[in-house]
């Protein structure tokens, strides 16, 4: 993803701001366009790792339940060999 965009100036107030932009229109059209480019850039990566924690998610959640089972086996044969040695 690129860098955010910096706008080309830095306005201490709304007076100064309506000022700079009244003579510098093509600056400030440029960081708009670039500004509304980052933000889509910025919510497709947010979509891509929102979906990419839920795959994570889902697949520690199987992983557990797996542990559980094997646990589960093993406990049962253990306690298959204990009453085989009796």
């Amino acid at each position: 993803m690129s860098a955010a965009p910096r706008p080309p100036f830095l306005p201490g107030s709304l007076e100064e701001f309506t000022e700079h932009a009244a003579t510098h229109h093509s600056e400030w059209f440029q960081y708009c366009r670039l500004a509304y480019e980052y933000i889509e850039e910025a919510e497709a990566a947010i979509t891509e790792a929102r979906g990419q924690a839920d795959q994570t998610s889902l697949k520690l959640q199987a992983s557990e339940m797996e542990v559980s089972r094997l646990k589960e086996e093993l406990s049962a044969l253990h306690l298959k060999q204990e009453k085989n040695q009796a």
